[in-house]
C-alpha cells in the first residue's frame, strides 16, 4: 500500500512538523509513504495530479487548488485527506487586501466537502470546516507536534544579562515589528536586556539590542537554549487564531518559559503564571518579564512547559491517530454495536471515575479525581431526582460511557461528564447519550441547557454542533496543571 503527501516543500515547515514525524507509523503498517512538493508549472502539476492514481492514499497539505485542478485530483485519488494548521480560508494579517477573500473560502468549502478526511491544526479551524460543508466524521484534530527530545533542555544560569528569544519567518516577523512598543519599552526599563531573534530576516529596535541567528534546521534548538525566556505575540484577527503556536511549543520544548499575548492558542498553551506568563499591556509584558528575572522561577515553568509538550504534543501521541486517518482502518472493538442506556446511580460513580481516568490518560492529561470530579464524590447531591440524571452504558458489567444532567435554576440545566471509553467511539454512543439527556430535560420542564467543554476535546465539540449547540464562550482554570481552557456550548430545547 502506497501514500503520498502533496506538500508545499518537504523541507517547508508544515511538513516538517505535520507529516515526516508520522511517516514511520505508516512504515510500521506495511505502507510505503512518499513526499513531494507540488510543482508551480502546469505541465508538471498536471502529470503529478493524473499520477495520484497510483497511490493508495493522497495526503493535500494546505494547497487550495483551482476548481478543475482540483476535480482531478479528486476524481483519481482513492482516498484523499486535506490537511491545514492555519487560516488558509483568509488571507494572512498583513495583507494589503484585509484578510477575508470570498474566492479563498469557495476554494476550502470545495476541498473540505470532497474529502475523506479532514486534518485541523486546533480547534478553531474545526468550526469553518463544517461551516463549509465538512462532514463532522470526517474532521479530526491533530496539532503541530514537537520531539522535545530533540532540544537540549534549558540549563538557567545564575548571573548573565537576560535574552529574550524568538523564532519565526519573515511574514510572522510581521507581528514582531508591529509590537514595537512593548520591545522598546523593555529595553528602555530593564537593564542589560537583550533579544535574539532567529529567522532569515532581522528587526531594528532603538532600546533592545536585537542578536541576530539565521536559522536552520540543524541548529534551531541549540538557537533557542541561548534564550531564557520566550515570547510570541500575535494580532487578534482570525487569521490568527487560525495559528497553531508551534513556536511556543519549541520554547517549551526546550525548556523555556513563555510571555505571550492572550490570543487564539496562546491560552491553551501558555498556564499563565504555570509554564509562563500571559500579558497584554506594555505594564503586563514589563512585569512579567521582570518576574522572569529570578533564575528559579525561569527553571520551574520552563520545565512545567517541557513536560506539557511532552504529554501532549509529542509525535508518538499522535502517530496512531494519524496513521488510522490515512490509512482509512478502524480498530475493531469486542461486543455488540447496539448499547442500552441506563439510569445511573451513586454506585456506579466509581467507575465512572475509572473511565474517566482512562480518557484523562489518553490526552496526556494528570488526573485528579477528587479534583476534576467532586461531584461524582457527592453523587446524589448532583444527580438524584429531582436535582439531576444520570446515564450509563456498560459492556460486560463496566461502564463504558457516561453522561450527567444537573439543574441550574427552574427551566435550565447544565451537562456534564460525556465520556465514552476509547475502545467504543464512532458507534452513536455519545449522541445517544446526549439524546437520552435532552429527553430527560423536556421530561423535567427543562427549556435551556450548557455545557462546559474541554477546549481540546474537539470530537465532543462536533458532536455537540451537530446536535444544535452553540459554541458561546471561553474561559480559563487559573492554575490547573492540564493547563485548562474551556468552552461554553448552549441549547434550547
Amino acid at each position: 500500500m502506497k501514500a503520498l503527501a502533496l506538500v508545499e516543500s518537504p523541507n517547508h515547515v508544515c511538513c516538517r512538523y505535520r507529516i515526516r514525524p508520522f511517516a514511520s507509523s505508516l512504515r510500521e503498517r506495511g505502507w510505503d509513504p512518499e513526499i513531494r512538493s507540488v510543482p508551480r508549472n502546469l505541465p508538471g502539476l498536471l502529470v503529478q495530479l493524473a499520477s495520484v492514481r497510483h497511490y493508495d492514499s493522497v495526503i493535500l497539505q494546505r494547497r487550495l487548488l483551482p476548481g478543475w485542478q482540483f476535480a482531478i485530483l479528486r476524481r483519481f485519488s482513492p482516498r484523499l485527506i486535506f490537511d491545514f494548521d492555519d487560516a488558509i480560508f483568509h488571507r494572512d494579517s498583513y495583507h494589503r487586501k484585509g484578510i477575508h477573500s470570498p474566492a479563498r473560502q469557495r476554494q476550502f468549502a470545495r476541498t473540505v466537502r470532497a474529502a475523506d478526511a479532514v486534518i485541523a491544526g486546533n480547534n478553531f479551524l474545526t468550526e469553518p470546516a463544517l461551516r463549509a460543508g465538512a462532514q463532522v466524521a470526517a474532521i479530526k484534530t491533530i496539532p503541530t507536534c514537537v520531539d522535545a527530545s530533540r532540544y537540549p533542555e534549558k540549563e538557567v544560569g545564575e548571573t548573565g544579562p537576560l535574552r529574550l528569544v524568538w523564532i519565526g519567518s519573515a511574514s510572522t516577523l510581521q507581528g514582531l515589528e508591529q509590537s514595537r512598543a512593548i520591545w522598546e519599552r523593555l529595553g528602555r526599563d530593564i537593564p542589560d536586556i537583550k533579544m535574539i531573534v532567529i529567522a532569515d530576516r532581522f528587526p531594528r529596535f532603538e532600546s533592545l539590542p536585537v542578536v541576530s541567528a539565521t536559522w536552520n534546521e540543524i541548529d534551531e534548538a541549540r538557537q533557542l537554549a541561548a534564550g531564557d525566556i520566550g515570547i510570541s505575540w500575535i494580532p487578534d484577527d482570525d487569521w490568527s487564531r487560525g495559528k497553531c503556536g508551534l513556536k511556543i511549543l519549541q520554547y517549551q520544548a526546550a525548556g523555556l518559559p513563555v510571555v505571550a499575548n492572550p490570543v487564539g492558542i496562546h491560552p491553551e498553551l501558555v498556564n499563565h503564571e504555570v509554564s509562563g506568563f500571559l500579558a497584554s499591556t506594555e505594564d503586563e509584558w514589563l512585569n512579567a518579564v521582570r518576574s522572569l528575572l529570578e533564575p528559579k522561577l525561569r527553571r520551574e515553568m520552563g520545565s512545567r512547559g517541557r513536560r506539557s509538550v511532552e504529554a501532549r504534543f509529542s509525535p508518538s501521541r499522535w502517530t496512531s491517530a494519524f496513521a488510522d486517518i490515512v490509512t482509512g482502518e478502524r480498530r475493531r472493538i469486542s461486543g455488540s454495536d447496539i448499547a442500552n442506556i441506563e439510569q445511573g446511580s451513586a454506585s456506579d460513580a466509581l467507575d465512572t471515575i475509572r473511565l474517566i481516568g482512562k480518557v484523562f490518560d489518553e490526552y496526556g492529561f494528570v488526573f485528579n479525581a477528587r479534583t476534576e470530579l467532586p461531584d461524582l464524590f457527592n453523587f446524589d447531591r448532583h444527580y438524584a431526582p429531582p436535582a439531576g440524571g444520570f446515564f450509563v452504558i456498560r459492556n460486560n458489567g463496566r461502564v463504558a460511557a457516561s453522561i450527567g444532567v444537573e439543574r441550574n435554576g427552574d427551566a435550565t440545566a447544565e451537562l456534564h461528564r460525556l465520556y465514552v471509553d476509547p475502545e467504543f467511539r464512532s458507534l452513536g454512543w455519545g449522541r445517544a447519550l446526549v439524546e437520552r439527556t435532552l429527553q430527560w430535560c423536556r421530561n423535567n420542564g427543562i427549556r435551556h441547557i450548557f455545557l462546559w467543554s474541554d477546549t481540546r476535546l474537539d470530537f465532543a465539540h462536533m458532536l455537540y454542533t451537530s446536535m444544535g449547540f452553540t459554541r458561546t464562550d471561553r474561559r480559563p482554570i487559573p492554575k490547573d496543571i492540564n493547563n485548562t481552557w474551556e468552552y461554553r456550548f448552549d441549547r434550547e430545547i
